[in-house]
């Protein structure tokens, strides 16, 4: 039987992979942006789709400071030893 790295070690792979995940989520909030201001000063500007970029920009935005609290959190546990 393989023994399981500890809780400890889970966490931190863990916490590794949100890093990752918030690294993209910028990514993506950084594209729109780009793509959002290619068109302003253009008749582009006032669009539906100009909207949508800026909702999902706002939107990733919100959801990468969610995740970040949420790391905060994470990065606080401490487990308890079998001693203890």
């Amino acid at each position: 039987m393989t023994k399981r790295p500890s809780r400890a070690t889970r966490l931190g792979e863990a916490l590794e992979k949100i890093q990752a995940a918030l690294e993209e989520i910028e990514c993506l909030k950084s594209e729109l942006e780009d793509w959002k201001s290619n068109m302003e000063g253009t008749n582009l500007e006032n669009t539906s789709k100009y909207t949508a970029l800026e909702e999902a920009a706002e939107k990733l935005e919100e959801a990468h400071g969610e995740i970040e609290g949420a790391v905060s959190n994470l990065e606080n546990v401490e487990f308890p030893t079998m001693y203890s």
